[in-house]
């Protein structure tokens, strides 16, 4: 799997409420933090008072934090709207070459800041406000279940073929599921690549799933 470029990393607004996503200007660093709680069910005959905890009780939670520099662009006026009203509207995340993190996320800080001899810059903070969604780019690589050897050996024959025959139309396929709701979006990097982030997104999906 080859090094991604950190500018790739994009945080999209719904600038309209109609699915219209917008990047946000100036940003020079974006980052995206997954947070479990934990439920303590540790009593008194638990194994070597080790602690116990209860599984897929926690509740979960998603942060985005992002600084740049304030362009005055179509985006800020919306992010700055969406502060002020409290707005609680769809983000997305847009991994490079592995997927889509998307859901409903509400601004929780907006801050400007600036010397006399330096730019004006911008940080900004969302906290998710819903079930958060997760778009891979490769679907036939993902499963719910570690894959098995025999698995991974097949799908890496049929990627080859699927590369070859792309490559043979000339065609870009678009392939809908509802369970688990991923979608291809283009042929992409080489197979090896693709197989080497099969781990990375049943983290995903995974962490995301009720």
């Amino acid at each position: 799997m080859a090094a991604q470029k950190g500018k790739d990393l994009l945080l999209k607004v719904d600038s309209d409420g109609l699915g219209t996503f917008t990047t946000v200007a100036g940003l020079r660093s974006r980052s995206l933090a997954f947070n479990a709680e934990t439920v303590d069910i540790t009593h008194q005959e638990s194994a070597g008072q080790w602690r116990e905890l209860l599984q897929g009780a926690g509740i979960k939670a998603a942060r985005i934090t992002g600084s740049g520099i304030f362009k005055d662009a179509a985006s800020d006026a919306t992010v700055r709207d969406y502060f002020f009203n409290g707005t609680i509207q769809t983000w997305q995340i847009i991994i490079p070459d592995f997927g889509t993190v998307a859901g409903a996320f509400q601004i929780t800080s907006l801050e400007f800041s600036g010397r006399h001899d330096n730019e004006l810059g911008f940080e900004v903070s969302l906290d998710s406000a819903g079930a958060l969604s997760f778009v891979a780019i490769y679907p036939e690589l993902f499963t719910s279940t570690p894959p098995s050897r025999s698995q991974i050996a097949q799908q890496a024959r049929r990627v080859v073929h699927f590369d070859v025959v792309h490559r043979k139309n000339r065609a870009t396929p678009h392939v809908e599921r509802s369970d688990p709701p991923f979608r291809v979006e283009k042929a992409g990097p080489s197979a090896a690549s693709r197989g080497f982030t099969v781990a990375k997104a049943m983290l995903f999906t995974t962490l995301l799933a009720d």
